[in-house]
């Protein structure tokens, strides 16, 4: 084949067989294409393996935080996709919650990852999906977990 011009990247060697299917259809219709492995972390790549191991990883990319203005513009493109109810102020309230606790940056996957969980709180309790400062507050909460005897606040099933 020649030079890829489609990529299918995958999160570990385990995923190939979900990604044979679309290899398999880009080979029947011959457009070219490589695979790749990614390895995503927000730790420090010293504390996970030694030195000799992360030169064999030869593409090391970092992720810049993003600026506030960023992270609520990222934020109301996914409450707006997923047709999400929000108030005004939801995105400052939801920013603030984010940096808590001694967080010092924001990521650009923190808004789709919460409402996410939002989203699937909804569904397991069978309820419509609220955007309120308890149901941000609660979603956050799940997302930055804390060791038992770190929790803040006590988690109670919904009657």
């Amino acid at each position: 084949m020649s030079k890829p011009i489609v990529g299918i990247i995958m999160g570990s060697q385990s995923d190939l067989k979900v990604m044979e299917a679309a290899s398999e259809i880009l080979e029947l219709l011959q457009i070219p294409f490589e695979l790749m492995v990614v390895f995503a972390t927000n730790l420090d790549p010293s504390d996970l393996a030694d030195e000799a191991f992360l030169r064999r990883i030869h593409n090391k990319i970092f992720i810049e935080p993003v600026s506030p203005q960023g992270f609520d513009f990222i934020f109301q493109r996914v409450v707006t996709a997923k047709r999400l109810p929000s108030e005004p102020d939801t995105a400052e309230y939801f920013r603030t919650l984010c940096l808590r606790d001694g967080r010092r940056e924001l990521r650009a996957c923190y808004p789709l990852d919460i409402c996410n969980i939002l989203l699937s709180i909804s569904q397991y309790e069978k309820t419509p999906v609220k955007m309120t400062r308890d149901e941000i507050g609660r979603a956050v909460n799940l997302y930055f977990a804390k060791s038992v005897g770190a929790v803040e606040q006590e988690w109670t099933r919904p009657a």
